[in-house]
């Protein structure tokens, strides 16, 4: 099996993926060649959870810049894949050892193990949202009339979470569904408690503007940035621990409950902040059309 797979693995690359990949160096290095632009789209949950046209244009642009941005792409992607193939790897082996379905016990921790891998490598990969390949651009921040960087900020934010965080879990999801058949809840609830990190982690990973920070460069703010997301990593650990040994047996009252947290934690991290910002906006604005005025 290893000279088969290796030999058509090498057939493959050179009559299929070396030519698509020598077509692609030769639009690269042509700089005339004409590039179709790709039009973005709102879904209708994403419409319902942007409040302004801000929001909105914000959440495209960082939808197309998450496709487009090779810097981005590398720093984000790789990483991922390796926490996706820890999360995974153990599962497979499982399934081949014992050539049959998983049993009881192993198809629970497994399937724990799994989810609790990624939703760590996911509150590191969080704070991704502010860097770029291209950091000049983002002065573009001051030449607009933005009044509340709030808004970009939720904007990209959610499609950071939504584009990458949202689609892997779906990944992982069927995948660990197909080896080990579990109930529908717990997948529920790992997504909610997906949801739960992304809008915990939301104040730390939005510090600088979105695409503001370059790929090599360290980040700006407190210098306590770091010790929050080992905190939270350390909760993610602990909640799978008591996940696992205790709230295993009521599912249904602990998915419903996360849900409630959720949306608290929902209406203090966007709604609440969101009305908080407009108001100092316009006690800004206020202050400064006022000289103006009497003069």
């Amino acid at each position: 099996m290893a000279i088969v797979i290796t030999l058509f693995l090498v057939y493959l690359h050179i009559s299929y993926t070396g030519k698509i990949l020598e077509k692609n160096l030769v639009k690269l290095n042509a700089g005339e060649i004409e590039v179709k632009p790709k039009i973005y789209k709102i879904g209708f949950i994403s419409n319902v959870l942007l409040r302004n046209g801000v929001q909105r244009a914000s959440y495209i642009f960082a939808k197309a810049q998450l496709k487009r941005d090779r810097g981005l792409k590398s720093s984000i992607y790789p990483s991922l894949a390796s926490f996706l193939v820890i999360a995974i790897a153990p599962v497979i082996r499982e399934a081949f050892q014992k050539k049959s379905v998983l049993d009881v016990f192993s198809k629970e921790f497994f399937f724990y193990y799994s989810m609790y891998v990624f939703k760590t490598g996911m509150i590191l990969r969080f704070q991704m949202v502010q860097i770029t390949s291209n950091k000049n651009a983002a002065w573009i921040y001051q030449v607009l009339p933005i009044e509340r960087p709030f808004d970009i900020k939720k904007g990209a934010y959610l499609a950071f979470v939504f584009t990458i965080g949202v689609r892997l879990f779906l990944i992982l999801s069927i995948i660990l569904f197909i080896l080990i058949h579990n109930s529908i809840i717990d997948y529920l609830t790992m997504f909610f408690i997906l949801m739960f990190f992304s809008l915990l982690v939301f104040p730390l990973a939005t510090q600088q503007m979105p695409f503001s920070r370059a790929v090599q460069e360290p980040p700006q703010g407190k210098k306590s940035t770091g010790l929050w997301y080992l905190v939270y990593m350390a909760l993610g650990a602990a909640l799978g621990f008591v996940h696992y040994f205790w709230i295993k047996k009521y599912k249904l009252y602990f998915l419903i409950g996360l849900i409630i947290v959720d949306v608290i934690l929902w209406l203090v991290r966007f709604e609440i902040a969101d009305d908080s910002e407009r108001e100092e906006t316009t006690k800004n604005n206020e202050k400064t059309i006022i000289p103006y005025k009497r003069w």
